[in-house]
């Protein structure tokens, strides 16, 4: 129930040295493991609610916010920074 079934680890601890690009991960559901995701990417938000309206309002957040870093990722990425997320609608979380 919202957990991975098979060895990731490995793959997640590798992907998260390497850092290829920015990731935003999205536990959604409320049973969802938004700390396991937290292994692959310092960026996770979480959607307990999954009614249309609050997806709908997730995926507008979502095309804000890759229009917004888009504009900056050659120097993001350069650096090293995460990206600068929009604050996000009623309903999704940004887990610390």
């Amino acid at each position: 129930m919202g957990l991975p079934t098979d060895t990731w680890e490995k793959a997640a601890d590798e992907l998260k040295q390497k850092k290829p690009a920015n990731i935003i991960a999205c536990a959604a559901g409320s049973g969802a493991d938004e700390y396991t995701l937290k292994k692959l990417t310092e960026i996770v938000v979480k959607l307990d609610n999954l009614q249309p309206d609050t997806l709908k309002q997730f995926f507008k957040w979502v095309s804000q916010s890759i229009k917004q870093s888009s504009q900056s990722v050659a120097q993001v990425m350069a650096n090293n920074q995460p990206i600068n997320l929009p604050p996000p609608p009623q309903g999704i979380t940004i887990i610390p």
